[in-house]
């Protein structure tokens, strides 16, 4: 088992985010503190998550421009994954082809004046994330 599926086995028992929050002393909650910690102080991961996206208005520059944006959809956090690597998460994202392709079913594409957003999976490096960073600019 890599590190993070041990994080993600860890995340999933009950009650142990309120466990770390009031910092109530647990095994399994220490140990997940500790991993996250190496995670973050470096040790390169990819997630693939389910994301809601859609397109917005930008400015009016050269008779108006539009953006994509998304972010995680937690309602389908059960779907999410951490990967080691680029290679295993590009292997695991069109596994939710089918689920995508449901979720999307009479939707319009974002392009279209009349859609409210679309399903999508995404692969990110580091933990699923809202995208873009930054509001895009005109240039």
């Amino acid at each position: 088992m890599n590190i993070y599926e041990r994080i993600a086995e860890l995340e999933a028992i009950e009650g142990i985010e309120e466990k770390i929050d009031n910092l109530i002393f647990d095994p399994e909650a220490a140990e997940l503190v500790d991993l996250r910690r190496q995670v973050a102080d470096g040790i390169r991961f990819y997630s693939v998550a389910v994301h809601w996206f859609d397109r917005a208005f930008g400015g009016q520059e050269e008779g108006g421009w539009w953006f994509d944006y998304g972010e995680p959809d937690h309602d389908f956090f059960e779907h999410t994954r951490l990967f080691a690597t680029m290679k295993e998460a590009e292997a695991y994202g069109p596994k939710l082809d089918d689920l995508i392709a449901e979720l999307n079913e009479g939707r319009p594409e974002v392009s279209s004046v009349i859609s409210k957003g679309r399903f999508c999976w995404v692969i990110q490096e580091g933990y699923p994330h809202s995208w873009p960073e930054k509001f895009p600019r005109y240039e």
